[in-house]
């Protein structure tokens, strides 16, 4: 858009503003068959459904400008949407204007006869525009306008004005009527045009928009003219009212819905207006209650659904020339129903989990958490107003590691959740630091906290951002207490600058120790920047880049990350360790093109002000010498072979592993036929051709 220009400081005095902050107050509603504006009032204001623009283009309805009410000269009127003294005028002597007088300010100002006018600028060529808004046009067809083109300034650029239309409440294209070229210089008066508009406006429920506007710059140079428009008339026939009986046009639809969900259905009819509507159960009528809406409108709603709003719906439709009756649309109702199983989800030993689902169903209604599928005690309950119920596991362990279901049940039934699997990532012996943030000693507030290990030692250091701290990871052994505190990090880098250098910085010696594995939980919010780095130093001062995290999508939730340097000697055994979690642009994480920051929340925008929390920093090692821990990387499966990746140990070699392979989970396991390879010191591959039923795989140490 261009810039608004200080109007008023025009040379003249005592302007009148109107001010037009957006669309008109109202638009123009239309009655009986013809429309006359000729402007007389503008002293008071634009008319109803009037506004004045900048920044109209062929697809953009322009911005509301304010207008100066207060009577101007032409001459004085550059740059601002003014009342003006019509071409069709006579001076006190009685004599017609002929454009001579261009400086006689006061015949102008006292002229009677007034008109909507501008003296173009530069900062209004183009886009200068007089917009008629219509509520609409129902009932109303055959639509013709005249209106009066003036030249009011007799100077060398002459401008270009389109007279267009659209139909919308928020138009994106526009359709030319016609186009004025305002007359070769010299002239002084006006030009009347009249245009038939199409049938596409006739008998519309939505606005109506006509415009006058400079939607083409003028070319020639020198002076702008003031221009205006005076008499704009609209005149139209009327629509015969219909005597045609309702008829359906798209009938209701069947549908399934689970307990506790909404359940829409829509009709749409035509036939002369008005349209009554009534919709039916079994041919019963239905009200509008608490749970039932729009039982007499086209579509009807019916909220909190149980197995008794099962049945057969249509809709009866009158007016004043018949009733038509809709096809039968038939409610299924699972009932009870799962509405939110609880997700699957990885912790390390000693952390507390929650998991949630929500259920519902016809009351009384129960339900049962299961750890593979044998009920756990007291995990269980009635569900009077189906509220999300929540399992909390504390002191995670091997034997809380386990497939979860959640189950509820009723007198019509029972139905169970999708299985949510609790893994515990396998973590060396040694935790060398954690970082829980929470307070110490606990002062059961969320919004206070320490940046110091709660258990081993080390160092936590901010990176050009701002700290504080805000409630913490469920994770967290102080969860669901109030003392559960995370680490926040604010006012990270301007967008496109300082790549991977503002974050939070870990440093822990590991001096007799070897097969590192750092683990943390991340949480952002929407506009935080959705790659940060993680980087590592085994001298101190170098930092180099390792994994690149992508929390696309995750925004606002507490991400279980991890990340093992049991392939990187250097790391081991070390005093000058540490690692850096960073922001870091979206081409430098993925190769892209684009050199900023992206949001974490993909339909937003990055922000420096986006904030990072970070909570169960911890780092884990083995004792110089020992065995190094098997760590499952991924699996995967691709054309009929199942592929393991996993860690261990910089010295170990492939001969060391043995894939097995059970029919169940718990086993037992027997050794499986595989193929076991070295990717990289301390990664190694396991790949079988799948046969058979389904097996569950674990790498095992010879």
């Amino acid at each position: 858009m261009k810039p608004l220009l200080a109007r008023a400081a025009l040379g003249v005095s005592g302007l009148m503003l109107i001010a037009a902050g957006g669309a008109p107050a109202q638009p123009l509603v239309l009655s009986g068959t013809n429309y006359l504006q000729d402007f007389q009032t503008l002293a008071s204001g634009l008319p109803v459904g009037w506004s004045v623009r900048d920044d109209a283009t062929a697809t953009s309805l322009g911005v509301p400008l304010s207008f100066t009410a207060t009577p101007t000269p032409w001459l004085l009127a550059s740059g601002i949407f003014a009342n003006m003294a019509s071409a069709d005028n006579t001076d006190t002597n009685g004599v017609p204007f002929t454009g001579g007088g261009l400086t006689d300010n006061a015949n102008q100002n006292a002229a009677t006869n007034r008109a909507l006018g501008v003296r173009l600028s530069a900062a209004l060529d183009p886009g200068a525009a007089f917009v008629l808004q219509i509520s609409n046009t129902i009932g109303f067809k055959d639509f013709v306008l005249s209106l009066d083109l003036m030249t009011l300034t007799t100077f060398s650029r002459t401008s270009i004005w389109t007279i267009d239309y659209a139909v919308g409440d928020t138009p994106t294209s526009f359709t030319p009527l016609g186009v004025y070229y305002e007359p070769t210089p010299g002239f002084f008066g006006w030009t009347n045009r009249t245009f038939a508009l199409p049938a596409s406006v006739n008998d519309q429920s939505q606005n109506v928009w006509i415009r006058v506007a400079n939607i083409t710059a003028v070319s020639q140079s020198g002076n702008r003219d003031a221009v205006a428009i005076d008499n704009v008339r609209l005149s139209w026939s009327l629509v015969p009212p219909s005597t045609d009986p309702p008829v359906i046009l798209t009938q209701p639809q069947s549908r399934t819905n689970n307990a506790g969900t909404t359940a829409l259905f829509t009709v749409e009819a035509g036939g002369s207006s008005p349209l009554a509507y009534q919709w039916r159960r079994f041919g019963t009528n239905l009200l509008n209650d608490d749970r039932i809406a729009g039982a007499t409108s086209s579509t009807l709603q019916i909220a909190a659904l149980v197995g008794a709003d099962a049945g057969h719906y249509s809709v009866v439709i009158t007016n004043a020339y018949g009733a038509v009756t809709s096809a039968v649309a038939v409610l299924t109702v699972v009932d009870p129903a799962i509405l939110t199983s609880p997700l699957s989800r990885t912790n390390v030993a000693g952390d507390t989990a929650q998991l949630s689902a929500l259920g519902a169903g016809t009351l009384p209604l129960s339900y049962q958490w299961r750890r593979h599928g044998t009920n756990i005690p007291g995990a269980s309950g009635l569900l009077p107003n189906w509220a999300p119920q929540t399992l909390t596991l504390t002191n995670l362990q091997p034997a809380t590691a386990a497939a979860y279901t959640f189950i509820v049940s009723n007198a019509l039934g029972v139905a169970t959740s999708a299985v949510a699997t609790l893994t515990l990532l396998p973590t060396p012996a040694v935790n060398l630091a954690t970082w829980t943030f929470n307070s110490d000693p606990a002062d059961d507030n969320p919004l206070t906290g320490v940046d110091t290990p709660a258990s081993g030692s080390g160092t936590a250091t901010i990176l050009g951002v701002t700290p504080g701290f805000n409630l913490g990871s469920v994770s967290d052994p102080a969860s669901p207490g109030a003392d559960n505190s995370g680490w926040t990090t604010r006012d990270y880098a301007p967008q496109g600058t300082e790549n991977k250098l503002r974050g939070v910085q870990f440093s822990v010696s590991t001096v007799g120790y070897q097969d590192v594995l750092l683990t943390w939980e991340q949480r952002h919010s929407a506009r935080a920047s959705r790659y940060v780095r993680l980087q590592y130093t085994t001298n101190g001062v170098d930092y180099l880049d390792d994994a690149v995290l992508d929390l696309g999508g995750q925004q606002n939730n507490f991400v279980l990350l991890w990340r093992s340097l049991a392939a990187v000697p250097a790391v081991n055994n070390n005093p000058n360790f540490a690692f850096r979690l960073v922001a870091e642009f979206e081409d430098t994480a993925t190769g892209s093109t684009n050199a900023s920051y992206a949001a974490t929340d993909p339909t937003q925008s990055y922000g420096g002000s986006g904030e990072i929390r970070f909570d169960m920093v911890r780092v884990f090692a083995n004792a110089l010498g020992t065995a190094a821990p098997i760590q499952i990387q991924s699996f995967s499966l691709s054309g009929g072979v199942a592929r393991l990746d996993f860690t261990a140990g910089n010295s170990d070699v492939p001969s060391n592993f043995t894939l097995q392979s059970a029919g169940v989970v718990s086993g037992p396991y027997t050794n499986a036929p595989a193929t076991i390879t070295q990717l990289a010191p301390g990664l190694f591959r396991a790949e079988r051709a799948l046969s058979g039923a389904q097996q569950f795989y674990r790498i095992r140490r010879n």
